[in-house]
């Protein structure tokens, strides 16, 4: 139970985000199946390392993954990976990531599905989210 927001937390900690996460769904050959253009992650700032990717399949049936953190300065797209910058508040965040956008801008393409979230550690977040990701934990 978080007192800030009085809600129940998952809290995610570790040494390091590149060999320390957890994914949703679990085993990689399966998706997630969603199909809403909005992901939304509410994280609490733990003044560490922080990023999370989620992987779309677009209309011409590319999976494309998009990469958020708050330890890199520019923006870089390459055909299978966008990464980008991100910036926390201190305390509670609320991350609205509009998946049918960024495919967009990004590909010039459109979204067909989100087929899998992979979350590192060192984050803290509610039950629940637009996505139900959270909800796993």
């Amino acid at each position: 139970m978080d007192e800030d927001i009085q809600s129940s937390v998952l809290e995610l900690t570790g040494a390091n985000v590149s060999t320390s996460y957890i994914s949703c769904p679990a085993d990689p050959s399966k998706a997630l199946g969603i199909k809403h253009p909005f992901l939304v992650l509410v994280v609490k700032n733990l003044h560490q390392y922080f990023t999370f990717e989620v992987q779309v399949l677009d209309d011409k049936n590319v999976k494309r993954r998009f990469r958020a953190s708050n330890y890199q300065s520019t923006t870089r797209l390459q055909p299978f990976i966008c990464t980008m910058p991100m910036t926390l508040d201190d305390d509670w965040n609320q991350i609205q990531f509009n998946l049918a956008d960024f495919v967009k801008r990004a590909y010039g393409g459109w979204q067909r599905g989100a087929g899998s979230m992979t979350q590192p550690p060192n984050l803290e977040g509610t039950k629940g989210g637009a996505a139900g990701w959270l909800a796993c934990g």
